[in-house]
């Protein structure tokens, strides 16, 4: 009974020792737990700002999309070309996409935009229904919104890589500046093939110096070997004992399986190397298709990568790697443009005769088009500073102000920066020296490095360091430098070109933003003023390119698109028909607006029994009162016998126009309805002009930025106009 009770209190007694070991166990846990959620909830509240604005992109891509039209581009060289081939729409095709000699790659169009406008026809074939507008306006725009996200992870890894004395404070505050300006809330949800560019440009940066990182992993396994060995020799020779069999097997033994780890290492950093080198060759024949104006952004990189970043040992490999991707790519994109251009190209008869065809080279043709200064006149010719005096404001606001501050500054100390950079070269040598003498009374041997690659490494200010005398901030110093010349150095080329448009330095947004991050944000004291500048300026060229400028088209558009629409009383109707009833012809014209987009207006579908309307879109730009008029009365006269019917879409700036001459014209104009706020700054900038009061230009320009949509009704008194 009494052993039986000893072994009934011993079970009781480990069994509480079990107990407390796993209750000091879910306390560990526990507390492990409530620490990784703590971090994680610090971690986010740094984030919590980007976070907003990263909302206000979604909700501003898909819940309420931007009305704002910034230029024609952005749909008449994208979605409006992958619409029309899927729909069959005969829809607007510009002089880029002309058959015979192509300025742009459609390539890269179907690359974006195919497969979401696929299944908008599949579902549309399926379920036998009319796309709707928002869906139409939505879908394409949503592949640029899925990029953009992919370049905010890009650039954050970027920001690691090249700024590893950042804190995870700092490193969202940049990611902030970055995420809430308008470039990234409006052009990066937009179908502008700027966009995509930028995207390519930041990929191409981050290649490349991803590479140097590996190739820095690399010579640094090779050298701590190097190190290893020496040391161990040092050691075996100073005890200057007799090794017997058995341990010399071990020592052997452990020595190759770290030689197998460390060639496994080299191994994979030598696959990632080459893999990063067709990737580079991969973005910069895409970026040359997508704009050739990608080769002016793609120079300072490609050529600090080949000539600071590569050792002599990898020159060819990597070289011939990066060719064959590239020429790879280029091939396929010009084999695709050629079948897409040349549709009734017989392959077998070519194949048989030993032919080849015509070859559709869009960058080629882009650049023979843009050589001839009257094809530019055509679209606007501006002077060579506009670029940097004027466009880089309109994108970067304050963050430009200060790349000039620093240019001025760089120039008007060019002697004391050399000095300054031999002083510290001289430091480096003397301490180099100093610590050479100093391994050489310590160690009976010296360690034999290979100073080009070390000399090479030591200029690849990245992640890693080598075993230099630069302090971390120094080398993240120089890596702003290098950002500083990837933002300034393009604007030479760029400016050469006559033509100049704000769209055009968007990729120049990512190394304007790393190159400013230690003197803004890490070294400016009053973060305050920075901080309210810059939200200022973005919060209102957001609100003005996102929803202002040209913005009560797009809503006329839709109107169009979905509203049951009045008809000439000239021939009489039951009801007042919707556009996509029996009409015979419907014009639609645009005066003093941009283009309207073909595949916004067509009730696009797959459904053949739907489509019984004939549209004509009729743009005539920023032309005089006498050709509205006389294109007005050649519809009318031409198909006088018809049911036409002539709808007008303008801006408010030109009523007075409209209804000065109203009582002497064979038609007349009403007004079915007003959108607003519409910008048009060519018209609004005369208005401002006019001499009235204060209270009446008030009044005049805020009636004046509306979009009006008119129905043109000839007199049923006349057959003919004159």
């Amino acid at each position: 009974m009494v052993e039986h009770l000893r072994t009934t209190r011993n079970s009781d007694h480990s069994l509480s020792n079990e107990q407390m070991v796993i209750n000091s166990r879910l306390i560990a846990l526990n507390g492990r737990l409530k620490t990784i959620f703590l971090n994680y909830l610090h971690y986010n509240s740094n984030l919590r700002y980007y976070g907003i604005c990263l909302l206000i992109r979604l909700l501003s891509t898909i819940v309420f999309p931007q009305r704002g039209y910034i230029h024609p581009d952005e749909h008449f060289q994208g979605p409006e070309i992958v619409y029309d081939d899927i729909f069959q729409g005969n829809m607007t095709r510009t002089h880029e996409f002309n058959s015979v000699n192509p300025l742009r790659s459609v390539s890269i169009l179907y690359l974006l935009y195919w497969i979401p406008i696929s299944i908008l026809s599949l579902l549309s074939s399926i379920f036998q229904l009319t796309i709707p507008f928002y869906v139409k306006l939505i879908v394409p725009r949503v592949s640029i919104f899925l990029l953009s996200l992919i370049s905010d992870c890009v650039l954050y890894r970027l920001i690691l890589l090249c700024f590893p004395s950042l804190s995870n404070k700092e490193q969202c505050r940049v990611m902030f500046y970055y995420s809430s300006s308008y470039i990234s809330l409006v052009y990066f949800t937009r179908t502008l093939s700027n966009s995509f560019e930028a995207f390519l440009f930041l990929f191409l940066i981050y290649s490349i110096l991803i590479s140097s990182s590996l190739l820095i992993d690399d010579i640094e396994i090779i050298e701590m070997d190097t190190i290893n060995e020496e040391n161990e020799n040092n050691h075996d020779s100073d005890r200057n004992v007799h090794t017997l069999s058995t341990p010399t097997v071990i020592h052997s033994h452990r020595k190759f399986h770290r030689s197998m780890k460390e060639l496994k290492l080299i191994k994979y950093s030598h696959q990632s190397l080459d893999i990063s080198s067709v990737i580079i060759g991969i973005i910069c024949s895409l970026g040359l298709f997508n704009r050739p104006t990608f080769a002016v952004f793609a120079f300072v990189p490609i050529m600090y990568w080949f000539i600071k970043l590569i050792p002599y040992k990898y020159c060819f490999r990597l070289f011939f790697l990066f060719t064959s991707a590239f020429v790879l790519t280029t091939l396929t994109l010009i084999t695709f443009d050629t079948f897409y251009f040349h549709k009734k190209i017989d392959i077998l008869n070519l194949i048989s005769s030993f032919q080849l065809p015509l070859l559709v080279i869009s960058p080629l043709n882009f650049f023979l088009y843009n050589k001839n200064s009257k094809n530019l006149e055509e679209h606007g010719i501006h002077p060579p500073h506009l670029h940097f005096t004027v466009n880089a404001f309109i994108l970067f606001g304050p963050l430009h102000l200060y790349v000039v501050c620093s240019s001025i500054y760089r120039l008007t100390n060019i002697k004391k920066r050399l000095n300054q950079l031999l002083n510290r070269r001289n430091e480096q040598i003397s301490l180099s020296i100093n610590n050479q003498n100093e391994n050489i009374v310590g160690d009976s041997h010296l360690i034999s490095t290979k100073s080009n690659e070390v000399n090479k490494t030591q200029s690849l200010t990245t992640t890693r360091l080598l075993s230099s005398n630069i302090a971390l901030p120094t080398l993240e110093r120089q890596m702003s430098t290098l950002f500083f010349w990837f933002y300034i150095v393009p604007f030479i080329p760029l400016s050469l070109i006559s033509h100049q448009e704000p769209r055009f330095l968007i990729p120049l947004i990512y190394p304007l933003i790393l190159c400013c991050i230690h003197p803004l944000y890490l070294s400016f004291k009053d973060k305050r003023i920075l901080c309210g500048t810059w939200l200022v300026f973005n919060i209102l060229t957001f609100i003005f390119y996102g929803y202002m400028h040209q913005g009560g088209l797009i809503p006329a558009l839709k109107y169009v698109h979905d509203s049951t629409l009045p008809t000439s009383p000239i021939f009489p109707t039951t009801t007042a028909l919707h556009i996509n009833d029996n009409i015979e012809e419907k014009f639609i014209i645009t005066y003093h607006t941009y283009m309207p987009p073909t595949y916004l207006i067509l009730p696009l579908t797959k459904d053949q029994t739907k489509k019984q309307t004939k549209l004509t879109i009729i743009d005539l730009k920023g032309s005089d009162r006498s050709v509205l008029d006389r294109t007005i009365k050649t519809i009318f006269n031409d198909d006088q016998l018809k049911n036409i019917n002539i709808y007008l879409i303008m801006s408010a700036t030109q009523q007075e126009k409209i209804y000065k001459k109203q009582q002497q014209q064979q038609y007349r104009f009403h007004l079915i309805k007003q959108w607003g706020p519409h910008i048009n700054l060519d018209d609004d900038i005369q208005l401002l002009n006019k001499t009235l009061k204060i209270n009446e230009k008030i009044k005049t320009i805020k009636n004046a930025y509306q979009c009006d949509l008119y129905h043109v009704v000839r007199d049923k008194n006349l057959k003919k106009l004159i």
